[in-house]
């Protein structure tokens, strides 16, 4: 059996080793190839320096685009060039028992044609749901509709229609899409590794990109003249005025800026608090990583977040506009913790260890071909 994963659009393997992504997004791919004894291709937006990497993931087929097909720098002639790689990519890759998944929807039409010229089988996988997050972002009805069409498109053509939280899957159902009996619930996962509850720590840290839906502003101004120093990882558009604002403010906040994952995970290990800020998430896999690795996870209250985080039990949650972070952390210096860092553990175990998300999905393949 050959699982071929389609990049999200315009994505590399490069990309994701600039971002400190790969070593996480990888590990699953490579998990199911060595225990399951699958056969894993990447289609990637890259051209052939994403083979550069073939002997990090030597269990895995690269096949970078752009080393076969020809890269325009107008991006509406290479987003109408994309929709001819899907059919001109049967010729690159003729195996039988051939299962076709996206990274993320976004990109999506490339393997859906692939799966039509090709006959194979289809899941479409969300990390998280694009046409929510576009509504959110209040973007035009033009761009929403496209969405919408996109997302239809996948309802249609896919075998299995993968998101990640309950949230995401009652969004859709409430739609009026066709289809909607191929959404399968399938969460983010967390390579689980057990930590010492005893190991004294201190400090905050928070991770996601320097842009506006993360919110990092209300992070800085909760923590305005206080002698608490965060930890933030990450890296964006907003980088420079969030380093003014910090100045300003007399916040310290260490900007450590884009690092590897495993980088990331030593770095939660030695932080008490992991805090999150953003206006809206989807499955978010830093705060399953920092709850996986004992912190003490504050969160703001979303319909994803409460998901994962019942307030009080295995973590905390705040409501932005009546709550003070500080003041709440002040709170829990004072209480022993070692429960909520524990049941913080536990969901992940059973919700979202590596085990569990690649043995699902190794499941539907397997029921899928049969």
């Amino acid at each position: 059996m050959r699982v071929i994963l389609f990049f999200s659009y315009g994505v590399s393997l490069r990309d994701w080793k600039n971002s400190g992504l790969f070593d996480r997004e990888v590990k699953i791919y490579r998990n199911l190839a060595n225990n399951k004894n699958l056969k894993i291709t990447f289609i990637t937006y890259g051209d052939e320096e994403d083979l550069q990497y073939e002997n990090e993931i030597p269990e895995i087929q690269i096949i970078p685009l752009f080393m076969y097909y020809k890269k325009f720098n107008n991006n509406l002639i290479q987003i109408l060039n994309s929709l001819l790689i899907g059919f001109k990519l049967r010729n690159l890759i003729k195996d039988e028992n051939v299962i076709v998944k996206t990274n993320q929807l976004w990109g999506s039409w490339v393997a859906i044609i692939f799966k039509i010229t090709t006959r194979s089988s289809l899941i479409v996988r969300t990390g998280y749901d694009l046409l929510s997050f576009k509504v959110k972002e209040n973007k035009s009805r033009i761009k929403i509709s496209l969405y919408y069409l996109l997302t239809q498109f996948g309802l249609i053509f896919c075998n299995y229609y993968f998101v990640s939280s309950n949230t995401d899957k009652r969004y859709l159902m409430n739609k009026k899409f066709f289809f909607k009996n191929k959404i399968q619930l399938v969460p983010n996962w967390v390579d689980v590794n057990k930590f010492d509850y005893q190991t004294k720590r201190s400090g905050i840290i928070a991770i996601g990109r320097l842009e506006k839906q993360k919110n990092f502003e209300y992070l800085i101004k909760s923590f305005q003249n206080t002698n608490k120093e965060i930890t933030l990882i990450g890296d964006g558009s907003l980088r420079n005025k969030l380093v003014r604002l910090s100045e300003k403010l007399n916040c310290k906040v260490n900007f450590l800026g884009k690092i590897n994952n495993n980088e990331v995970l030593n770095l939660i290990s030695k932080h008490k608090y992991y805090v999150l800020t953003s206006l809206y998430e989807g499955n978010p896999k830093s705060l399953l990583e920092a709850m996986s690795l004992g912190c003490v996870v504050i969160a703001p209250k979303d319909e994803n977040i409460t998901e994962i985080i019942k307030d009080g039990v295995n973590g905390f949650i705040y409501q932005p506009d009546l709550d003070n972070i500080n003041n709440l952390i002040d709170e829990l210096e004072r209480k022993d913790l070692t429960d909520i860092r524990k049941k913080a553990f536990e969901y992940v175990v059973e919700n979202n260890s590596l085990e569990i998300i690649s043995n699902k999905e190794f499941a539907t393949y397997t029921q899928i071909l049969s």
